[in-house]
């Protein structure tokens, strides 16, 4: 049997994330909301998720990724607003959300292009800049008019994408580097 990794294309992100979203989680633990927040280290934008894929497709997506970022030089965003999906009245998914950008639009779909290419299929929702940072097993309305308080439009920078291994444990995801890449290096 050939072994599965649950891979996916994302950004780290830095402490100018992590305040405002501590925050957050503050305000909405004394609410009584009852869900699972991702920790502080595991913070991270998502390009495309990958799902479990064969060990041998690691390399391929190394890759895409590698083609993807040639020439995309390092971007900027900032911080907007926080939402949830599907919607507020029945949220599984607790995020901030990011500025539009052209840069990360077109890296984005540089991404799933070169996968395209590569034989992976794309994601059929429209892309939509955010961090996850909350999920509630089951679907529930959401009150996030007290997040109001929290300072937003802090300046993100992102100068590479990563493949990560996520690794599920009890206590919730691990996720693992697996490869890294400069964004505006140009092949050689």
């Amino acid at each position: 049997m050939t072994a599965k990794k649950r891979l996916f294309i994302g950004m780290g992100l830095g402490a100018a994330v992590s305040e405002p979203i501590q925050h957050a989680i503050n305000i909405l633990n004394s609410t009584g909301l009852k869900c699972r927040w991702v920790t502080l280290e595991n913070l991270h934008l998502t390009l495309s998720f990958l799902g479990s894929c064969p060990e041998s497709a690691v390399t391929v997506i190394e890759s895409a990724m590698e083609s993807a970022a040639n020439g995309v030089g390092p971007l900027t965003t900032r911080t907007e607003a926080f939402g949830a999906f599907p919607h507020r009245r029945s949220a599984r998914v607790l995020w901030l959300g990011l500025k539009e950008s052209s840069q990360l639009n077109a890296l984005y779909t540089a991404v799933h292009h070169k996968l395209r290419e590569s034989g992976f299929e794309r994601e059929d929702r429209q892309f939509r800049a955010h961090i996850t940072f909350g999920r509630l097993k089951r679907p529930a309305p959401v009150d996030l008019s007290g997040l109001e308080v929290v300072r937003l439009g802090a300046g993100l920078t992102f100068d590479k994408i990563t493949l990560f291994e996520s690794h599920l444990t009890p206590s919730g995801p691990k996720y693992e580097e697996l490869h890294e890449v400069v964004l505006g290096h140009k092949d050689s």
